[in-house]
């Protein structure tokens, strides 16, 4: 049997396509056995990040199967593009690869948060709205993660979303008069890959008349 099929991979991915991981491992599936496959076949090019060192890691269990390790990353954010050069690996018939090319997207960054009153913020209504904008998307908000300024008396507080970024906050049957605002602790909000806010978001205020 002749055998002009060029090895391939049939898994170059990374095990998580967008991660806060300072380790980044890219799994790699051949459709069959190759030789001659070494981590100078790859090209590493990181954007806005810095890198430890790389490295390749046959599977004991699968000859066919690779782990291609990115340890030590620096920097907050960015991505790493690795590229396997064309003829690096053969199987047994001498069939080489061709080039192929996978990425990650590192996000080490949590959301930034913008709280705008909806509405004037001098009103004498009862019912106060807030819009709240994130610059990525997030795990979400509601009720649950917002404290409402102590000592103000209010029928409920409502969380609606509008879009994977955007909030509506509105408390209704207001009684109090003068500044009224909310709060969003440190740590309640966590965008996609589970970094949170690290410090207290605060609304500004509505001055009820």
């Amino acid at each position: 049997t002749i055998d002009n099929t060029a090895p391939s991979l049939s898994l170059f991915e990374p095990a998580e396509a967008r991660t806060n991981s300072r380790d980044v491992n890219f799994n790699l599936t051949w459709t069959e056995v190759v030789s001659g496959l070494t981590i100078d076949d790859f090209t590493v090019t990181p954007v806005s990040v810095g890198i430890g060192s790389t490295a390749l890691i046959p599977n004991p269990l699968d000859p066919q199967s690779y782990t291609l390790s990115i340890m030590g990353i620096t920097g907050d954010g960015g991505g790493i593009t690795i590229d396997l050069a064309a003829n690096s690996a053969e199987d047994a018939a001498g069939n080489l690869n061709a080039a192929e090319s996978s990425n990650v997207i590192l996000d080490y960054l949590p959301p930034t948060v913008t709280i705008t009153v909806i509405g004037d913020d001098e009103t004498s209504e009862s019912t106060l709205n807030w819009r709240v904008q994130f610059d990525e998307e997030t795990a979400g908000i509601d009720e649950n993660d917002i404290q409402v300024d102590g000592g103000v008396i209010f029928g409920e507080l409502i969380v609606t979303q509008q879009s994977a970024f955007e909030y509506f906050v509105q408390l209704t049957e207001v009684e109090t008069f003068g500044d009224i605002g909310f709060t969003i602790p440190a740590g309640n909000i966590g965008d996609s890959v589970g970094n949170a806010t690290t410090a207290d978001s605060l609304s500004p205020k509505v001055n009820r008349l």
